[in-house]
């Protein structure tokens, strides 16, 4: 819901900029792909992200120990967390992250390619 809102939100802030692209000669396909490429691209850019930040914790986490005996031992294996990236779970949770960013893109992007030019200048600010 929170992306799809994010996206809305984008369309909203750029009808102006849409009725310009209509009125210059853009097809409605050139307005919809344009939309969905920037939440492809968002969706590479923020999985990237992710998987570096990912890694930077598991390697703090890795570098704690815990001794003794208590709930903070519960999860250790030799005084440390276990902890990495497999690239079966980092291919699919990277796919799932972009299917669902395409999914929640594909309605404003859809609305955004029907506007009607001479509309989108008119109500634009």
């Amino acid at each position: 819901v929170g992306i799809s809102n994010s996206y809305r939100m984008v369309l909203l802030e750029r009808i102006a900029e849409i009725g310009n692209m209509r009125a210059m000669g853009a097809q409605a396909n050139n307005v919809f792909r344009l939309f969905i490429y920037e939440a492809g691209i968002l969706a590479i850019l923020g999985t990237s992200a992710g998987l570096v930040v990912a890694q930077i914790a598991i390697t703090v986490i890795q570098e704690l120990t815990f001794t003794g005996r208590g709930p903070q031992t519960m999860f250790t294996v030799a005084g440390s967390i276990p902890a990495s990236l497999d690239l079966v779970s980092v291919a699919l949770s990277s796919a799932l992250i972009l299917i669902m960013c395409l999914l929640a893109a594909y309605i404003p992007a859809r609305n955004a390619a029907k506007l009607d030019p001479a509309e989108a200048l008119r109500t634009g600010t």
